[in-house]
């Protein structure tokens, strides 16, 4: 059968409202890629409008836009001078369950109500073993940019004020309940740091842990502006400039970026991405004794965090218990788990202002000694230690 004859077939098929046989391809199909594109305003505008074209977000004041393009088009912009084009990358979510990546399996489901209330994570940041219950973060928007969220779920149904995506993997709903968890309308559930924050959730990540840059940045230009924290448990190998001047964007809003450190052992500058950026919060793992987990990524160099390749704080990321799809509860372990107990305590603790909220961060910390490059003063494994309320 030669190609006029199998376009002629699909064509009739799908006047008829029909198929085309099992595997045929559409002969009409054009291959695309997804990238990011930096240029002018008005280039990019003219691209914009290229038919075909398929955006995913539209950012011009930072000069960004990312989407689906095809093959053709591609390498035209490529040669271009005025352009500059940028391969979509892709991030995988920061935690484990017995040492095999988070995929959507495991745990959780029902309706079973936790015997503890206020996982060691919490107890933690509270510097209080005998604590019950949470409070803090009234009024303040936490940007959760994960494997979107169990709307459903008793814990968190009263949280949540915004998503677009419903969490298939779990990994999602484990970190929004760390974060701002409030037990449930019968109080017999488990609370977050802030049990009082909103939540705006956005699914970046598909249930089998991987996402997209490009779903990244039109999930941080939708928080600029209208979120005041955002958590981020993904991490990446590979620097994105579209994705750096997108935090940026946020950060000048107003926005305090918190972001995982990464699960990739413990050599020095291990740290991943945008965890390494100093315009983050990066997050490394501690266990219940408080010693950073051998998994946990490290920092360039001994620092405080605010600068590029530091590690900022550390906090419970080891066999941590929260929220988890289906309603029901799961513990894992990651650096994924350990951010969102310092988002949650930016929440707590929110200025009106992501600056000063980092400062204010940075208060009452202890001091984190055990565990490779940990030692006295800020260090490569810890940053500055576990932060308190």
């Amino acid at each position: 059968m030669n190609k006029h004859t199998l376009t002629a077939i699909v064509v009739s098929l799908a006047f008829l409202g029909l198929t085309a046989p099992t595997g045929t391809a559409d002969p009409l199909a054009v291959p695309t890629k997804e990238v990011n594109i930096k240029a002018s305003q008005s280039v990019l505008e003219e691209i914009v409008a290229w038919p075909g074209f398929q955006a995913n977000y539209v950012w011009y004041e930072i000069g960004w836009i990312g989407g689906e393009i095809d093959v053709t088009r591609y390498h035209e912009l490529k040669q271009r001078p005025d352009v500059t084009v940028e391969d979509n990358t892709y991030s995988t979510l920061q935690c484990h369950r017995n040492n095999d990546p988070c995929d959507g399996g495991g745990g959780g489901g029902g309706e079973t109500r936790v015997a503890d209330q206020t996982p060691y994570g919490i107890e933690q940041i509270y510097n209080d073993a005998t604590i019950t219950a949470t409070s803090g973060g009234a009024g303040v928007i936490l940007g959760h940019l994960d494997s979107g969220i169990d709307s459903d779920h008793v814990d968190l149904v009263n949280r949540i004020v915004f998503f677009d995506g419903e969490d298939g993997n779990g990994h999602g709903t484990h970190t929004a309940g760390t974060a701002a968890a409030d037990a449930g309308s019968d109080n017999l559930g488990i609370y977050g740091v802030a049990s009082e924050a909103s939540i705006r959730s956005y699914k970046v990540c598909n249930n089998g842990g991987l996402c997209s840059g490009s779903d990244i940045i039109a999930a941080i230009q939708a928080c600029t502006n209208v979120c005041d924290v955002i958590t981020y448990s993904i991490g990446s190998d590979g620097f994105s400039q579209s994705s750096s001047d997108a935090i940026d964007a946020f950060n000048a809003g107003g926005g305090l970026f918190v972001a995982a450190a990464g699960n990739d052992g413990s050599s020095l500058g291990s740290i991943d991405y945008p965890g390494a950026l100093g315009s983050t919060v990066a997050v490394a793992a501690i266990d219940s004794t408080k010693t950073v987990a051998s998994w946990s990524s490290r920092g360039s160099s001994d620092g405080c965090g605010d600068n590029d390749g530091e590690v900022a704080f550390a906090a419970a990321g080891v066999s941590v218990l929260s929220t988890w799809k289906g309603g029901g509860y799961d513990t894992i372990s990651g650096t994924s788990m350990a951010t969102p107990h310092v988002s949650g305590l930016a929440l707590k603790k929110w200025t009106g202002d992501g600056g000063t909220t980092r400062s204010a961060l940075a208060q009452g910390v202890e001091d984190i000694t055990k565990g490779e490059h940990a030692k006295t003063g800020c260090d490569a494994a810890s940053g500055r230690g576990l932060p308190h309320v």
